[in-house]
């Protein structure tokens, strides 16, 4: 959906705020240290000290802005917990920008000062935003054109935002098959759209496909090893949310919409910076992965590192790594499933390493091996694959990639979202992929660790 002005001026206020206050905190910061003890260091900063060090204001506001952003500050409300985490990130950054990069003898007493002074401001800030900008809204109408599975769990994701939403009801696209729906309001059928959008002043109209010959049609060509373009002669609908290829035959317009995912050398680029990345992080994150290893060994009984085998690229299966966060041999009494948000095999110290997403850095060296990439759809086991290839149309699509160690349905998704639907996400990524496309997806994925959302 478009911003609407409200928000977009919201957010200006928050950015233009958020900047003048880390300035100020800062410079506030500095002269409470050059003029008082604060009853926690035994002297003050001489005045030399603020003259003759630099002073990187862009860098301050930069880390100031991006720690707000990885809490969500800049989506929704959040609370006191958030912004303190917030703060903390905030000055953890400063402090390494300034010890490894900028200037090794700078004051760190100072960060102490600047991150209690940046809370107190950041919180009335927000508190009086809040004030300000929570005036009521009229809400958006909403009207859902389909009755399947799909338009229904819509239903009941805007039902939960009924600040924002009014559902007036569904468009039943099939009135003759004559289903039973008592448990959805049908307000009228495909010909009645235009008096509806009038009646009920309509802002959104979502359109829920019903499953085809075309879906059908394309999960076969997923299936199969033909590598045949596949065009279409567009209706005026298609054209709308289509892209025009420049295919004709004769004066006839087509849309490609069926294709090899990207070129060679795109792939070559992507594998160069998988492999690189991959090293650097290996050797970077080498302590951490040593104290992971002795936290999962002490803590429970079992190896430390996790080894399944997944199904990677072309269905070609490969032996995935993590680390262990379940008991040893959970699924020996249950069978292969699939892991749940709550689940209870899961020990105390593999909750938080799943939570921190520390259990998939093992699979840095998958990637370094070259079964998986930074970014693609997540790796599957057989046996779920099975499942989902008779039950979800296009599913055999995904693996026209390398799996990755994050994706769009990762920092898209939730932990209970359908599989139908991280497909979609799947889908989209693989036949839109560009190195642009990938790091928007890093950038998020480093969001979600630090909020602790998203999905697996």
């Amino acid at each position: 959906m478009v911003l609407p002005p409200f928000y977009r001026l919201r957010l200006l206020i928050a950015l233009v705020g958020d900047a003048s206050f880390a300035v100020i905190a800062y410079k506030f910061a500095f002269f409470l240290r050059k003029n008082y003890t604060l009853w926690i260091f035994s002297n003050v900063i001489p005045m030399a000290t603020f003259k003759h060090i630099n002073h990187y204001f862009p860098v301050l506001i930069v880390i100031q802005i991006v720690s707000l952003y990885f809490f969500g500050f800049y989506d929704s409300n959040r609370g006191a917990k958030s912004l303190l985490a917030a703060i903390g990130l905030n000055c953890l950054m400063l402090v390494s920008f300034y010890y490894f990069i900028a200037d090794y003898n700078f004051p760190r007493s100072v960060f102490m000062v600047y991150g209690v002074i940046d809370f107190c401001f950041l919180a009335a800030f927000r508190a009086i935003m809040t004030r300000i900008f929570t005036i009521p809204l009229r809400r958006r109408n909403v009207l859902i054109v389909g009755t399947n599975q799909t338009a229904k769990s819509i239903l009941w994701h805007l039902s939960k935002r009924r600040d924002a939403f009014h559902i007036i009801g569904f468009v039943d696209t099939d009135p003759s098959a004559g289903a039973h729906r008592d448990d959805i309001p049908i307000v009228g059928g495909i010909a009645d759209i235009p008096r509806l959008l009038e009646r009920y002043k309509v802002d959104e109209l979502i359109i829920s496909h019903s499953n085809s010959w075309l879906d059908d049609l394309i999960d076969l060509l997923a299936r199969s090893q033909n590598q045949s373009r596949l065009t279409v002669v567009p209706s005026p609908y298609e054209l709308l949310i289509g892209k025009l290829r420049h295919i004709k035959i004769h004066d006839i317009p087509l849309i490609e919409i069926y294709k090899e995912p990207v070129p060679l050398s795109r792939l070559m680029g992507k594998r160069i910076f998988d492999l690189v990345f991959a090293v650097l992080l290996v050797a970077a994150f080498s302590p951490l992965y040593f104290l992971v290893a002795c936290l999962v060994k002490l803590t429970s009984k079992g190896p430390v590192l996790y080894k399944q085998i997944r199904l990677g690229e072309n269905q070609e299966p490969f032996t995935m790594y993590k680390f262990r966060t379940m008991v040893a041999n959970a699924e020996a009494g249950t069978g292969p499933v699939l892991a749940a948000e709550d689940d209870k095999r899961v020990t105390a110290v593999g909750r938080v390493i799943r939570k921190l997403r520390l259990d998939e850095l093992p699979q840095l060296f998958n990637i370094i091996k070259g079964d998986m990439s930074f970014v693609g759809p997540r790796p599957e086991r057989k046996f779920f694959v099975d499942q989902f290839m008779h039950t979800i149309k296009g599913y055999a699509a995904r693996f026209k990639a390398k799996p990755g160690l994050t994706g769009l349905a990762q920092i898209s998704g939730e932990y209970s979202t359908r599989p139908e639907n991280k497909l979609k996400y799947d889908l989209a990524y693989i036949y839109n992929q560009n190195i642009l496309l990938d790091l928007l997806i890093l950038f998020e994925t480093v969001k979600v660790v630090f909020t602790l959302k998203g999905s697996r």
